[in-house]
C-alpha cells in the first residue's frame, strides 16, 4: 500500500526512527551538540501521533470533519467531436469559456469543459446553450450532427453518426464537491473545490462516489517552490526540505483498485443523490458513549416513518422498484436516517415448482329441491325456465324467468341449480312453486319442494362459478381431468334399447357416474331414470335399456369424464363501435359494447374517432358477473348529459375460442395484466387463480345458443377436478436500515410457506 511505502521512505531517506514502543514525548535540545535532521523530523512526529490518536478517538477514519457539499449536473450538455478534418489545439484548455457558432444550428454555446479522446471515446465537448446566435433566445435545441462550430480562431466539427448507441449531442453526468475537511490517514486533510464525470454519455448514472487517498513526497526537483525563496527569485542552488502530501481526489467506486484508500462521499441512484456525508455522525468514541445510552433507554425505534410503495421496473420485467420515503430510525443507539428517497431494485419471486394431482372442489350452490321432473332443461345452452306460482305450470302466473345450468339427482328428489333470476315487478321468488320449460313441449316442469310453502333457494350466497386453486400464482396447469354434465337426444332401436357412442364424444372421453344420468321420454317428457339400466360407465359407448324406452327418442342428462380438459384461449382483440346511448328510463343509460369480457377501452369519442372527447364522462362495465360473461357497457356516469347521436368507441376485449374453462393457461397477455373480478360481495378474485367455469352470453344478450355464445359445461356439484400445477413460490424479504442510515434488502428463501 502506499502508506506502507510512505513510511519506509520516512524511515530510510529521512531517518525517522521513531517507534511508539520507545515512548518518546518530546525531543529535548542541548546546548553545544549538533542539531540532526532525524530529530526536526522526529518531533514532527511525535506531535502528528499525538494529534492522530486524539484525531481517532473523536473521529472515524474518512470522518467529514466540514464536507463541504456536493452537487450533481446531470443535464451536462457534451458534444462529440470529429477530429480528422478540424483538430483540437494543442493547449485545448484555452477553448474553455469561449463561445462557438453552430454554423447550421446558429446556436451559440459556451465551452465548459474539453475532454480529449480517451479509449474509444472520442475528443468532446461540455457545453452550455445559450439559444440562437442571431435572435439571442433561450431555446433548448442543440449542435447538430456533422455541423462546424467556430469562436472566430478555432473551427471544429461535432461527429456525423447520431445513433441511439453513438449519440453526437446529448447529456452526460457531472459531480462536483465544495472544499472541505476530512480526517483521512490520521491527519486533517484539506479538500479542495473539484469535479468529475462519472457518465460521459448518458444523463443516468447510480453509484458511489468518494476520494481516493494520495501521499507523496513533493522534493524541490518537483516543486520549484520548494528551493529558498529570500530573494526576488528562487535560489536554485538552495533546495529546500522535502515536503509530505496528502490529497483526497474524487473518484467514483468502481474505479478503486483493491490495495487503494478510498473515503465515501455520496451514493447516486438515477443521477440523484440519495445519500451523502453531513459531518454529524462521524464521531467515533463520543458517538458509541451516547449511542450506547440511548440503546439502554429506548432501544431500536421509528421517529419518521419510511413509506415503501412498489413501482414496475421499465428496464427489466423480472424486477421491482423499491420506492422508499424520507425517514429516520435508532439502531443500536445510531441515528440512521435518510434525506431523499431511495429507490432499490428487488428481483421478483420467479422461481417455480410443479405440484402433481392437485384438485379443486367444483363448490357452487344457488339451487332449488323438485319432487317431480318432466321432461328436462337443455343444459348444453342454459335453456332459461319460467317461474310459476302454481304447481305442475297447470294454473297459474308465471312470475319470473331463470337459466338452469345443472340439474342433479338427490334420491327420490332432484337438485335443480339456478342463474341469472330474473323476477317480475312485486313478485318475490318465496311465491315460486313450479318452474317449466320456456318454449318446446308445454309439459315439461319441475315441481319444488316448498319449506312452509314458500320457495326457498338453496345455498344461495355460493353463487359463483370460480374455483380457487390450492395456491396463488399458477404459473401453468396441466394434464386437467373431470366429470361434466351434458344433454343428448337419442333415438331407441324399438328393442327397449338405446345406444350413447362415442360419436358422441370428443377424444379423451368416457361416460361416467351412470348411475345418476336422468333419462326422459321425449315425446311425453316422463322421467323413466328408474325404470332404465345403463352400463358402460368408464368406456366410450353407453347402453340404456328397460321400459317405456321400445320406441322415439329418449333425453338424457348424462356425464362424461374429460381426461385431457384444456383452457379455453382468451385472444386479446381490438374493435371499434359506434352506438347511441340507451336508457332504462328511469335514469339509467348506457353505449352497449357488443362484446363480452372487455379488456380496456382505449378511446371514447362523440360520432367518430376525430369527435370531442367523451371518456370522462363514461365509467366501464366490462361485463364480468359472477356466473357468466355478459355484454360490456360504457356506463354514463351520475349527473352527465348524454351525448347527442353516436358514441365511438375503440376497445379490447377477449375472443374466447375453444376449450372445456378458463385458467391462467388462457391468456396470452402479460403475466401482471391478467385482470380480476370483484364479486357481488366485494370480494376481488384474480382470475389467473382460479378455475373460471363462467360461460359467454351471446352478443345479442338473450341466450347462450348464438354464434357468438361459449358455453362451459359444469362440473358435478362439489366433485373434484384433478390437475398438475407449476406455481410462482411467493418470498419475504426484509427491508432495512442499519446505522449508517443505508437501506438495504435481506432476502428470503421462495417457498409455499416463506419464512424472512
Amino acid at each position: 500500500m502506499v502508506s506502507t511505502l510512505t513510511q519506509g521512505v520516512f524511515a530510510t531517506v529521512y531517518k525517522d526512527d521513531y517507534a511508539d514502543s520507545d515512548n518518546y514525548h518530546r525531543i529535548l535540545f542541548n546546548s553545544r551538540r549538533a542539531l540532526q535532521a532525524r530529530e526536526l523530523t522526529q518531533m514532527q512526529t511525535i506531535i502528528q501521533n499525538e494529534i492522530a490518536r486524539f484525531g481517532r478517538n473523536v473521529f472515524k477514519e474518512g470522518a467529514a470533519v466540514n464536507p463541504g457539499g456536493p452537487t450533481i449536473n446531470n443535464s451536462y450538455e457534451f458534444i462529440k467531436l470529429n477530429t480528422g478534418t478540424y483538430t483540437l489545439p494543442t493547449n485545448y484548455s484555452t477553448l474553455v469559456g469561449t463561445y462557438f457558432t453552430g454554423a447550421t444550428s446558429n446556436l451559440k454555446m459556451e465551452v465548459l469543459e474539453v475532454v480529449p479522446a480517451e479509449g474509444s471515446d472520442p475528443a468532446t465537448l461540455y457545453v452550455r446553450y445559450l439559444g440562437d446566435a442571431s435572435s439571442g433566445s433561450a431555446t433548448a435545441l442543440r449542435a447538430t450532427p456533422g455541423e462546424t462550430m467556430t469562436n472566430g480562431t478555432v473551427t471544429l466539427q461535432a461527429q456525423t453518426t447520431n445513433t441511439t448507441l453513438n449519440p453526437a449531442v446529448g447529456q452526460g453526468v457531472k459531480f462536483s464537491c465544495g472544499a472541505g475537511d476530512f480526517f483521512a490517514q490520521g491527519h486533517f486533510v484539506f479538500v479542495q473545490q473539484q469535479s468529475i464525470i462519472l457518465s460521459k454519455y448518458n444523463n443516468l448514472y447510480t453509484g458511489v462516489v468518494g476520494f481516493i487517498v494520495s501521499e507523496e513526497v513533493v522534493t524541490a526537483a518537483d516543486e520549484p517552490a520548494l528551493y529558498d525563496n529570500q530573494g526576488a527569485t528562487p535560489n536554485t542552488t538552495a533546495p529546500g526540505a522535502d515536503r509530505y502530501r496528502i490529497r483526497l481526489n474524487l473518484i467514483d467506486q468502481a474505479d478503486v483498485d483493491s490495495a487503494d484508500s478510498f473515503v465515501f462521499y455520496a451514493n447516486i441512484v438515477d443521477s440523484e443523490i440519495v445519500q451523502a456525508v453531513s459531518g454529524s455522525d462521524d464521531y467515533n468514541k463520543i458517538n458509541d458513549l451516547l449511542a450506547l445510552r440511548t440503546k439502554e433507554e429506548s432501544g431500536d425505534y421509528v421517529v419518521r416513518p419510511f413509506i415503501l410503495k412498489f413501482d414496475e421496473d421499465s428496464a427489466t420485467a423480472n424486477y421491482l422498484l423499491a420506492d422508499i420515503s424520507p425517514g429516520t430510525a435508532y439502531i443500536n443507539g445510531y441515528r440512521g436516517a435518510t434525506n431523499t428517497p431511495t429507490v432499490i431494485q428487488v428481483p421478483k419471486p420467479t422461481a417455480t415448482q410443479t405440484v402433481n394431482n392437485q384438485v379443486v372442489a367444483a363448490n357452487f350452490g344457488n339451487y332449488v329441491v323438485t319432487n317431480t321432473l318432466v321432461g328436462v332443461p337443455n343444459v348444453n345452452e342454459f335453456e332459461r325456465w319460467v317461474l310459476f306460482d302454481s304447481t305442475a305450470r297447470a294454473v297459474g302466473d308465471s312470475i319470473g324467468t331463470a337459466r338452469i345450468r345443472l340439474v342433479e339427482e338427490d334420491g327420490a328428489n332432484y337438485n335443480m341449480y339456478l342463474f341469472d333470476i330474473q323476477m317480475n315487478t312485486n313478485k318475490s321468488f318465496r311465491s315460486v312453486k313450479s318452474i317449466g320449460g320456456e318454449t318446446g313441449l308445454a309439459t315439461n316442469y319441475a315441481n319444488l319442494v316448498l319449506e312452509n310453502s314458500q320457495a326457498v333457494l338453496k345455498n344461495p350466497n355460493n353463487n359463483d362459478l370460480l374455483f380457487p386453486l390450492p395456491n396463488q400464482r399458477p404459473s401453468s396447469l396441466t394434464d386437467i381431468s373431470l366429470q361434466v354434465q351434458k344433454r343428448f337426444s337419442v333415438a331407441t332401436d324399438g328393442s327397449g334399447n338405446a345406444s350413447l357412442g362415442s360419436g358422441l364424444l370428443s377424444a379423451g372421453q368416457v361416460w361416467t357416474n351412470t348411475q345418476q344420468w336422468v333419462v326422459v321420454n321425449l315425446a311425453t317428457g316422463a322421467n323413466i331414470s328408474a325404470a332404465v339400466t345403463i352400463t358402460g360407465s368408464g368406456t366410450t359407448t353407453a347402453i340404456i335399456t328397460g321400459t317405456g324406452i321400445a320406441s322415439g327418442n329418449i333425453e338424457v342428462l348424462a356425464y362424461v369424464n374429460i381426461s385431457n380438459a384444456t383452457s379455453r384461449a382468451k385472444t386479446l382483440t381490438e374493435t371499434t363501435i359506434a352506438q347511441p346511448v340507451e336508457s332504462d328510463g328511469n335514469g339509467f343509460r348506457w353505449v352497449n359494447l357488443r362484446q363480452a369480457d372487455i379488456f380496456d377501452v382505449k378511446r371514447v369519442r362523440s360520432v367518430d374517432s376525430n369527435g370531442d372527447d367523451l371518456e370522462g364522462q363514461f365509467r366501464l362495465d366490462n361485463g364480468q358477473r359472477d356466473n357468466l360473461y355478459d355484454r360490456g357497457r360504457l356506463i354514463l356516469k351520475f349527473g352527465r348529459s348524454a351525448p347527442a347521436g353516436n358514441v365511438f368507441v375503440r376497445y379490447r376485449y377477449f375472443q374466447h375460442g375453444a376449450g372445456d374453462f378458463f385458467s391462467v393457461n388462457s391468456y396470452s397477455i402479460d403475466y401482471r395484466d391478467i385482470p380480476s373480478h370483484t364479486l357481488a360481495d366485494g370480494t376481488t378474485i384474480q382470475l389467473r387463480d382460479v378455475l373460471d367455469f363462467r360461460s359467454r352470453i351471446d352478443s345479442s344478450g338473450s341466450s347462450f345458443s348464438g354464434a357468438t355464445a361459449k358455453v362451459n359445461p359444469l362440473p358435478i356439484p362439489t366433485d373434484l377436478i384433478q390437475f398438475d400445477a407449476t406455481y410462482y413460490l411467493p418470498r419475504f424479504d426484509k427491508l432495512v436500515i442499519n446505522q449508517e442510515g443505508t437501506i438495504s434488502v435481506i432476502q428470503g428463501e421462495p417457498s409455499f410457506d416463506p419464512k424472512f
